[in-house]
């Protein structure tokens, strides 16, 4: 059965990139303007500075509103409300202090954030509070506008076997002398062992990025890798990682000869 959207009508799916519809929320402006593809989910973006009149006046022709959907300039004082909202949930009463300070008067946003360099920790707390708050407001938009994420297909990860590759698959000729050749913490160009990855699409947002990692981490022990989209000639991926045989270093460097 169908989603049903707000006001009774059938939810438009479409494969929206989170990530990037975020970003535009944040930096819509009068000077900026932001357009979401509701056929492909891409975001597009227009300069008023570098528009002519003529362009200027024929954009609602160009982004046929069949088509796309005018990404709402960002509100200054959700923003601030952000802030506050999240000073609220620091623990440390000094910390505290020093941010509701900082949020009293001109350049806010500014000071609150030179203070919260500080600390190192809660400024992580802060980015993913930030990120939270804003993918709900981009959410409640998708969804007063009839529109459901089309979410894609989880990632699929296979490793390949030493010296496996050509037997799986068929590299690109262009990527076929792509390799590990330095490590970046003892300088050794010999003796680097790739591991190498094929995963059945690359990531799309961070959400994707994030589970590539911690999956290549914590079950493959890989700490350091590459993504090659183009590598295999269609939508897969190849992974790229290697282990330094003179100091057991994961940093290693991969390129063309």
């Amino acid at each position: 059965m169908a989603d049903i959207g707000p006001k009774g009508e059938v939810k438009r799916k479409v494969p929206v990139d989170i990530d990037e519809l975020r970003y535009a929320f944040d930096d819509a402006s009068e000077e900026n303007f932001y357009y979401l593809d509701l056929k492909t989910g891409k975001v597009e973006m227009e300069m008023d500075e570098c528009l002519t009149d003529d362009e200027r006046g024929a954009l609602d022709e160009k982004y046929d509103p069949k088509r796309y959907l005018r990404v709402p300039s960002g509100d200054r004082n959700e923003k601030y409300h952000d802030m506050e909202r999240f000073v609220q949930t620091v623990e440390d009463d000094n910390m505290k202090k020093k941010l509701l300070i900082a949020l009293d008067g001109r350049d806010a946003s500014g000071r609150f954030h030179r203070a919260l360099s500080r600390y190192p920790t809660e400024l992580e707390k802060w980015h993913s509070f930030r990120e939270e708050r804003e993918n709900a407001r981009v959410m409640e938009w998708l969804e007063r506008n009839g529109i459901e994420i089309k979410w894609p297909p989880p990632i699929e990860i296979t490793e390949v076997p030493p010296g496996g590759l050509g037997k799986m698959v068929r590299v690109a000729v262009e990527w076929k002398d792509f390799g590990p050749r330095i490590c970046m913490q003892c300088k050794n160009r010999k003796d680097l062992y790739p591991k190498l990855f094929i995963i059945s699409r690359a990531p799309s947002g961070r959400k994707d990025a994030l589970f590539l990692t911690d999956t290549l981490r914590d079950k493959y022990g890989v700490a350091h890798h590459g993504i090659l989209a183009g590598a295999l000639g269609d939508k897969r991926a190849l992974v790229t990682s290697a282990l330094c045989g003179k100091c057991g270093s994961q940093d290693v460097m991969f390129s063309f000869p």
